[in-house]
């Protein structure tokens, strides 16, 4: 179900219950429209892989959700048409008791009664746990006298394009409010220079069609699985993965977008050891670019083009650390900055220094073995301490995955915590586990590459290029519930391997 008419049917199901969903959370009718034709949008972005997203109707609803928190335009300043509302005479009263409950409250009520969903699906839109609870027929029935024109799909396509360009400034509500927040305008980043020329591709690699039994794009030995197909690619030292494939960094300092037929475009290079960022939400990657005049460079894979770039000094340690919402973050000389794509301005980020940038969440390293996430979740900014070093926030925020080391032994563990509920969970792992990678997703599963213990200590010392690893996958559990973890696949050590970050 992942080709173009499955998901036209999809969409034409669910979108007159989306639409009235919006409505009675509290957006104007004829915004509603227009927030219901961009989370299908984002939603058709990510089709081909929602295999990933788990169900398709809490990804369906949390993506509303997150549009409406993120919607540039003040659609608020302006009164509604007036023929645009429901037409059941209960709708004043019924708008003005739900406008008193909370933002989560007002949810729970109408994803219940209005998108019809089951609390335990509820619980994952909202991320929290709910109490039973009936729905509310005079809801549902105020929202079926909203009369909804039918989706036009061309539309839906037309919507996500323009998304894609303008989604820009978001994290409490918009990108430019963790710049506002967290950073003291230093000046405007000017684009002044030529824009660099659209790169030729290079030869093909072989492709095959294989499902990827790991929740994760991976590699080793020279081939990277993705979703649906195996490419072979050589001295890849780090990649992403995309709706289009995915971007990887080769060890002579090359950045390449490989699409799932093979297809590979150069678009940058940077220092062999040189960091770079993905968007796979907004399709962008930035990365310190060294071919010619040494800049910030951001590139828009849809466009094949640099979108925005920004003059660098000549420190030889400035590392590309996130890029959310369009905002690009980096170090320069000790120094945070976020780069806005589409105001082409540059921001100082207020110490301490940036970690990861992720949903509008923002994880800093405050001290040694403190971490700090600022979430724009349920509409307000919320700070929360976790302990660690490091930090990797899962797509949506709502999750760090950081490590802790014993200063008598030096041994390093791998913590995770929900930043919603500033909560340290159960990884699944055994006690002294050694791990190489991890990555974490929405809803907390993550992904770890762990040393296959020895069973027989006689077997001999561990050497670096010696015994296996075992890609293993751990569902976060449910409150009083104990993690589930699965072995994946194992494979020897000694190959070259990665994990998409």
């Amino acid at each position: 179900m992942r080709d173009e008419s499955d998901f036209e049917a999809y969409a034409v199901a669910r979108w007159t219950a989306l639409v009235r969903t919006a409505v009675l959370l509290g957006s104007r009718p004829d915004v509603a429209l227009r927030q219901a034709r961009s989370t299908l949008g984002l939603v058709r972005a990510r089709w081909r892989g929602r295999d990933e997203v788990g169900d398709l109707d809490v990804h369906l609803y949390r993506t509303l959700l997150d549009v409406r928190r993120d919607d540039p335009v003040a659609w608020w300043s302006t009164a509604a048409p007036l023929d645009a509302a429901p037409l059941d005479p209960q709708w004043p009263a019924l708008s003005a008791s739900l406008d008193v409950l909370t933002p989560g409250d007002r949810a729970s009520l109408v994803l219940r009664s209005v998108a019809a969903l089951a609390t335990e699906q509820v619980e994952l839109v909202l991320g929290r746990e709910l109490g039973p609870a009936p729905s509310d027929d005079t809801l549902r029935r105020v929202a079926e006298s909203l009369h909804v024109t039918p989706v036009v799909l061309a539309d839906v396509a037309a919507e996500q394009r323009a998304d894609r360009r303008a989604r820009g400034r978001r994290t409490t509500v918009t990108a430019g409010a963790v710049v506002a927040v967290l950073a003291v305008v230093v000046g405007g980043a000017t684009w002044w220079g030529t824009r660099p020329e659209p790169r030729a591709p290079l030869t093909d690699v072989p492709v095959e069609r294989s499902a990827n039994r790991a929740p994760v794009a991976w590699y080793t030995d020279g081939t990277l699985h993705l979703t649906d197909v195996e490419l072979r690619v050589e001295a890849l030292r780090t990649f992403f993965e995309v709706d289009s494939g995915a971007v990887y960094a080769d060890a002579n300092g090359a950045i390449v977008h490989v699409d799932t037929d093979g297809v590979r475009t150069r678009i940058g290079t940077q220092r062999r050891d040189g960091t770079y960022q993905v968007s796979a939400e907004e399709g962008l990657v930035a990365w310190v670019d060294e071919s010619d005049d040494r800049e910030l460079r951001v590139w828009d894979l849809a466009a094949g083009e640099v979108v925005g770039t920004v003059p660098l000094s000549d420190d030889e340690d400035i590392d590309v650390v996130a890029l959310d919402a369009g905002v690009a973050y980096y170090v320069e000389r000790g120094r945070s900055q976020a780069y806005d794509v589409a105001a082409d301005d540059v921001a100082e980020v207020a110490s301490p220094r940036v970690l990861d940038v992720e949903g509008g969440a923002v994880a800093r390293q405050e001290s040694d073995g403190a971490i700090s996430i600022a979430s724009p979740r349920d509409l307000q900014d919320r700070i929360v301490t976790v302990v660690g070093l490091g930090a990797e926030l899962s797509p949506d925020g709502a999750w760090v995955l950081t490590r802790s080391v014993e200063e008598d032994t030096g041994q390093v563990t791998r913590r995770l915590y929900d930043a919603q509920q500033n909560a340290e969970v159960d990884t699944g792992l055994d006690a002294g586990a050694v791990v190489f990678d991890a990555s974490v997703l929405e809803g907390g599963a993550v992904t770890y590459l762990v040393e296959l213990a020895q069973e027989d200590p006689d077997d001999g010392p561990r050497l670096s290029n010696s015994g296996s690893l075992q890609l293993t996958s751990c569902e976060t559990p449910r409150p009083g519930l104990e993690p589930t973890c699965e072995v994946v696949l194992t494979f020897p050590r000694s190959t070259t391997w990665a994990l998409a970050q």
